[in-house]
């Protein structure tokens, strides 16, 4: 085996490819290196090392769970997928703070899932903080994902899901809103009161289904999207904002009314204060 040191690109697909159930034997051998060189990088990446036992797991998941969007489960997680999740080669990957751990075991039990959640270090290919990682290989479960609009670079290609009821549209709303929107209240000394706004990012074309829903159903006005983001390959990448307690306080009500499931730091910061 070669003793040269890996490249980034090297390092970044062990990084990937090792949480998906490749052993360090084969990724060793693939890279032509030793499996101690391949080892020392997932330790300094945060990777835990799997045991003999849990290398010998085969893993499982429940693959028809999107094959149709009837109930509140499925529509929220495909939206929260569509915010936070990223499918490429038959594998659907979500990246998050580690303090929403939780939250993907719960999107694991959704699938009917062992996959295992790892705890990933800050530094190296991931930047940012502690996070969380889950990666599940399923070629069937990706296939559905896409087929109702989770593509991959979905960030210029995602479009709203004209195809769900108005019912699943709010749950599904919510789950793209735990995972790419903001609850914000500002407390300012020049203003006795609390100033609140409600955002969602996306391409310019979800955005307008998203807000012709919200105008509908909460009886908001229409507002201009505010431009983050350009790029060459895309349209804009830019927000959907409303601002005041009567409009924030009114989509809150339509996102949380009748709901089972939903991120709890994010209903936990906004909730007590529209009261």
């Amino acid at each position: 085996m070669s003793k040269w040191k890996l490249n980034l690109d090297q390092v970044t697909d062990i990084c990937q490819r090792y949480p998906q159930g490749e052993s360090s034997v084969s990724l060793a051998r693939d890279m032509s290196v030793c499996e101690g060189t391949i080892r020392r990088q997932l330790i300094q990446h945060g990777i835990p090392i799997r045991s003999r036992s849990e290398a010998a797991r085969k893993y499982v998941v429940d693959c028809s769970r999107f094959s149709e969007i009837s109930t509140q489960e499925q529509a929220y997680w495909l939206g929260f997928i569509a915010a936070d999740g990223c499918v490429y080669h038959n594998k659907l990957q979500i990246l998050l703070q580690r303090g929403d751990k939780k939250h993907l075991t719960q999107l694991l039990a959704f699938l009917g899932s062992n996959h295992p959640v790892y705890d990933v270090l800050s530094g190296g290919f991931i930047k940012g903080g502690e996070q969380c990682l889950l990666h599940i290989q399923s070629k069937e479960l990706v296939l559905d994902l896409i087929r109702h609009g989770v593509h991959p670079r979905k960030s210029f290609t995602l479009e709203w899901p004209e195809f769900l009821s108005r019912q699943l549209l709010c749950h599904y709303l919510r789950g793209y809103v735990d995972g790419n929107g903001t609850w914000m209240v500002l407390v300012r000394k020049s203003r006795p009161r609390r100033s609140f706004s409600f955002s969602i990012c996306s391409n310019r074309r979800f955005l307008e289904g998203a807000q012709a829903f919200l105008m509908e159903a909460c009886d908001l006005r229409q507002t201009k999207f505010k431009v983050v983001n350009r790029h060459p390959e895309s349209t804009d990448i830019c927000a959907l904002r409303y601002d005041g307690r009567y409009q924030v306080g009114r989509i809150f009500h339509l996102l949380y009314e009748g709901a089972t499931i939903w991120l709890p730091r994010k209903r936990e910061k906004i909730e007590p204060l529209l009261g």
